[in-house]
């Protein structure tokens, strides 16, 4: 029979991210960025995430 259209965009688009999240995670362990991992200060980021919480 016949097989219709949206199994293989499922099937595709599935494999698709599989690969993209497989290759992303593979670059992030393989080579972490310098400029993120530099600076220890994440001061800003904890203060808007404390302002989200309090709202």
């Amino acid at each position: 029979g016949r097989v219709k259209i949206w199994v293989y965009g499922v099937s595709g688009g599935g494999f698709l991210i599989m690969i993209f999240l497989i290759f992303t995670s593979y670059l992030v362990c393989k080579k972490p960025k310098p400029h993120q991992s530099t600076p220890p200060h994440q001061k800003p980021l904890t203060l808007a995430y404390d302002g989200d919480l309090d709202m």
